[in-house]
């Protein structure tokens, strides 16, 4: 069927490392559709597989299905389909027992935590107003609720002799308070007993929570501490606390923890506290000291505990060899469990500092232009979310290896490029992530890409006639906003899926509930939303663009490029599409990729070339 957008994710290997689950079809979307970016006459579905990892045929378990759990004892799994909690029994010889749906009368199910003997279950049950944590053991005609309240628990986990869960809580949002996406959610830890069905606070976040945490377990430490992240201190870092409210703070610096995992002994902790700039792995053990295990010079993410083997696994990359696999072991050091080879002529990219108008620091990752005498043509690239950091490595998601590939190939064939890591971006604090006045409240990051501009004039090999930008999604929405507000500054732009319409989103059709939009914009900042918006400053737009999306984008809808086309055309601006279709916002297929990275490199070296 050749290239269909199809994808293998979500893998879960059960504890005794002989059961392995995934799930196949184009990403989840939030309408349920499954994607048909291939045109396929039967589409693609999503289902969910179970296999022997020491070989067997793959097993079916369940259209749609997800949320696979092993118990501890990998007798059972645990996964959701079809709405509700399905088990069946693992046999030791390689055959599943029958599929059993034992909580038909539970709605909402998710996030299914085993008791350590395998015997009970500890779940979320999301309802209408809040959501409850279920503790039921298996063959019990009743689930139990435990600590019941007015807000939203959730994510449970069991401690390590099974008599107490953590959960996180959150509190409900008041009547009419809107959400904002880039501030999180304020939350609660708490410690329930599982017999008594009470519960204590262990922390409570002091305001809303911008960190890693929120959405999932927090850690047991021992049988009366967990371990968790927080913006507390302005950083995201990793605090422990116990039922009775004692906690601390067990890392520091102006850096984010982003990810961490329990093994035997110590926890294995993703941050960026080595280098700011880039992502390692270190242990850390109950007192706080760190200690970094994954190669230096690389960005390395994902640190997991292989059971309790004592060994460790991440993933690693550098500037020329994309991400890999490797594991760690005491007095064995790194081994690299899957090959990559080294993209031929790539540099390492320079990190570089600029300020902006109203002070803020940002930097930015500087890819050279090879084999050109003198001043040459810039494009400056914008990254989407926001809530990411470009890096001088490869980057860890597969949406931005695409960009970093581009970037480095523009490089070779004679264009610098700037990717800049403007506010709201993740890796450098709170205050630079919740930057007041982002996006749809004055787009405040449009400064740090002047700012990005200012500074590559000052640089000699950079020509100050043919400064370009490109970007997606929250950088397409940024792109489009240079020029139409700078045409004067940058010489032509490629937008891929841009958000170009921020009073879009305050009454998107596929988000019904006017209450929850994502940006926190209301009726009364409507007109700041418009300000902020590029199809509503098309006036003075006059750079030539290239505009791309893919019909089916259920992230930043397709119309939002439609809309921004027509209205450049009524102003008589030189602007180029290509429409994908079938296409989602992460363009799924390969050769869609391919379309795109092609068609953007020919557009910025075509409009960013020497004039005769």
């Amino acid at each position: 069927m050749g290239d269909t957008g199809d994808t293998i994710r979500d893998p879960r290997l059960s504890p005794d490392g002989r059961w392995i689950s995934w799930r196949t079809g184009p990403s989840d979307v939030p309408n349920g559709k499954t994607p048909n970016p291939a045109a396929l006459a039967k589409p693609l579905i999503q289902q969910l597989w179970i296999a022997r990892v020491e070989g067997g045929s793959p097993i079916l378990l369940a259209q749609g299905g997800s949320g696979v759990s092993f118990s501890p004892q990998s007798t059972m799994v645990a996964y959701r389909a079809g709405g509700q909690l399905r088990l069946r029994s693992l046999g030791g010889d390689g055959t599943l027992g029958e599929e059993q749906s034992p909580l038909p009368g539970i709605p909402g199910l998710a996030e299914v935590a085993w008791s350590p003997d395998g015997k009970a279950l500890a779940f979320t049950s999301y309802r209408r107003a809040t959501s409850f944590i279920g503790i039921w053991r298996i063959g019990d005609e009743r689930v139990r609720w435990l600590a019941p309240s007015f807000g939203r628990d959730g994510n449970p986990s069991f401690s390590p002799d099974g008599s107490r869960i953590a959960f996180l809580r959150r509190p409900q949002m008041r009547r009419g308070e809107v959400h904002d996406v880039m501030t999180g959610f304020p939350y609660s830890v708490w410690i329930g007993d599982v017999e008594t069905l009470s519960a204590n606070e262990a922390y409570r976040t002091p305001a809303r929570d911008g960190s890693e945490q929120y959405g999932k377990a927090p850690l047991w430490l021992s049988e009366t501490e967990v371990a968790f992240l927080s913006d507390e201190t302005g950083y995201s870092h990793v605090w422990k606390a116990d039922a009775q409210g004692n906690k601390r703070q067990l890392t520091f610096g102006k850096c984010d923890v982003e990810k961490i995992d329990r093994g035997p002994e110590t926890l294995i902790v993703s941050s960026n506290c080595n280098d700011i700039y880039r992502r390692d792995v270190a242990l850390l053990d109950s007192e706080g000291e760190f200690r970094r295990i994954s190669p230096p010079q690389a960005a390395a993410v994902d640190g997991t505990a292989i059971g309790n083997t004592g060994q460790v696994l991440f993933r690693f990359a550098d500037a020329a060899i994309p991400y890999r696999v490797a594991s760690w072991k005491e007095g064995g050091g790194v081994e690299i469990l899957s090959l990559a080879t080294p993209a031929r002529g790539f540099q390492v990219p320079e990190v570089v500092t600029f300020t902006a108008a109203d002070g803020t620091e940002v930097s930015g990752t500087l890819f050279k232009a090879q084999g050109v005498n003198g001043p040459a043509p810039t494009a400056i690239f914008l990254h989407g979310g926001p809530p990411r950091q470009m890096m001088p490595t490869w980057h860890r998601t597969s949406y931005y290896s695409y960009t970093y590939a581009m970037n480095q190939v523009l490089a070779q064939r004679g264009m610098n490029v700037l990717a800049v890591n403007f506010r709201t971006g993740i890796g450098f604090g709170q205050a630079f992530r919740n930057a007041p006045g982002y996006g749809p409240h004055g787009a405040a990051e449009l400064q740090d890409v002047l700012a990005a501009e200012e500074y590559l004039l000052s640089r000699a090999d950079v020509d100050a006639a043919r400064i370009g930008v490109y970007g997606g999604s929250y950088g397409g929405h940024l792109s489009a906003l240079a020029l139409a507000r700078h045409s004067d500054r940058f010489k032509t732009a490629v937008v891929w899926h841009p958000v170009a319409d921020w009073t879009n989103w305050i009454r998107r059709d596929d988000k019904p509930d006017l209450n929850y939009t994502p940006w926190g914009i209301t009726e009364e900042t409507l007109e700041l939303a418009r300000e902020s918006s590029a199809l509503w400053n098309v006036d003075t737009w006059q750079s030539p663009v290239l505009l791309i999306v893919g019909d089916d984008d259920r992230q930043v809808l397709a119309e939002e490029s439609i809309w921004l086309h027509r209205a450049l055309q009524d102003q008589g601006v030189p602007a180029e599409t290509m429409m994908l279709p079938g296409e989602g916002h992460g363009f799924l297929r390969h050769d869609n990729w391919l379309r795109v990275l092609t068609r953007s490199a020919e557009w910025l070296e075509a409009h960013l070339a020497a004039e005769d």
